[in-house]
């Protein structure tokens, strides 16, 4: 995939009062429903994306030889928290919170094992991180500088975040399927298996699910409506692990 731009022109100083972004105001940041996703960037290693909800141009967010992954957009669409490897080998990881208004990078943890879940507080003011069978929460400084595990008060709003929870109230999860690929798993408990293509979803809005087929989106509701599809323009080879924001809907997003 050519790139428009070089990565020295990929964080700009920005007038965040006419919500320029990272991206040369290719997004309104915090105002236009969009998606940030990952895929194989330089070198192959996984750098991050983002693409308007209607899907067309695909703009590059990051431009690392570093593995980067798990992005996760906070309530506002206004930050997004990945993980990046420290080394190109990618045996430990950063989880990083980016600005998308001004492109400021803070960093939550610094050297942990590789994460393999990465969520906001329905609130926005921390992020929990699933490590092995460990979950941590973290707060951007200067509010908590010193991460700690997830108690059991936090349990559920955890597991919650890190959920793909469908349904406003919520009426279903996307769960792994008890033989293999993803199943929709209704409040009764009932299993429902996904299409056998999807390996990954995340919430859209309060009644629909977004997942990736080959180097498109799909977004489909669940109940009545039609299959929509977000063909994307210039885009990265492998495209995953989606992250929405839906301007002026109050969603719980979790991954």
């Amino acid at each position: 995939m050519s790139r428009r731009r070089p990565a020295a022109a990929g964080i700009l100083a920005l007038a965040s009062a006419c919500h320029l972004t990272p991206l040369g105001n290719s997004i309104q940041v915090g105002q236009e429903s969009y998606v940030v996703f990952a895929g194989d960037g330089v070198e192959g290693a996984g750098d991050l994306y983002l693409v308007r909800s209607d899907g067309g141009e695909v703009f590059p967010l990051t431009y690392t030889r570093l593995e980067e992954r798990l992005p996760a957009l906070d309530p506002s669409g206004v930050q997004v928290a990945f993980a990046r490897a420290r080394r190109p080998e990618g045996a430990a990881y950063r989880v990083v919170v980016m600005n998308l208004l001004n492109g400021a990078e803070r960093v939550l943890l610094d050297s942990v094992a590789v994460p393999t879940g990465i969520a906001w507080e329905a609130d926005g003011t921390a992020v929990f991180v699933r490590i092995g069978d460990r979950v941590i929460r973290a707060s951007p400084p200067p509010s908590e500088p010193d991460p700690q595990p997830v108690s059991a008060g936090e349990a559920p709003s955890a597991d919650s975040a890190l959920g793909t929870v469908l349904g406003d109230p919520p009426f279903a999860m996307v769960v792994p399927c008890d033989s293999a690929g993803l199943c929709l798993r209704l409040g009764d408990g009932t299993m429902h298996p996904l299409d056998p293509a999807v390996d990954e979803a995340a919430r859209w809005g309060a009644d629909s699910m977004a997942y990736v087929v080959g180097s498109r989106i799909e977004v489909r509701a669940l109940g009545p409506g039609v299959l929509r599809t977000l063909n994307l323009s210039r885009a990265p080879p492998h495209p995953r692990e989606l992250s929405v924001f839906l301007a002026g809907a109050a969603v719980a997003r979790g991954q």
